[in-house]
């Protein structure tokens, strides 16, 4: 008996994300890498994450624009968007699983980003320019 379609996508992408959600945690996570090669491991997942996110807002753009733009210039938007709106179930568990591995380092990047533009932006505001 061969199922639906979307059933078999479905079931498809939890296993998808089932096996490289532990694997990407437990190469992350488990010790298996220390020092030099724990850095370049975390340095390598937080660039797929950002590929995946640029492929993310590149098929929001595709599908519906607003939601494409506002993926662009909402941060994390994109996110919600794959999660609430979008139809690509593989790119979803893809993105989920190296969320799992990854999303720790990547907000820790962001957060650090952020922070220094908003003392530069503090730093701005205060004394008229930059230094």
């Amino acid at each position: 008996m061969k199922m639906a379609w979307g059933l078999t996508e479905q079931i498809g992408s939890w296993v998808m994300f089932f096996v490289l959600a532990p694997l990407l945690a437990y190469l992350r996570f488990g010790g298996v890498y220390e020092g030099p090669a724990l850095e370049s491991c975390k340095y390598y997942g937080m660039i797929g994450f950002g590929i995946f996110y640029l492929v993310v807002i590149i098929e929001a753009l595709k599908e519906e624009m607003f939601d494409g733009i506002l993926s662009v210039f909402v941060p994390f938007y994109a996110l919600y968007y794959l999660f609430t709106r979008s139809g690509s179930l593989y790119l979803r568990a893809l993105v989920a699983a190296f969320t799992v591995g990854f999303g720790y380092d990547v907000v820790v990047l962001v957060s650090g980003l952020l922070s220094e533009f908003i003392g530069k932006a503090d730093y701005w505001i205060r004394n008229g320019a930059l230094e």
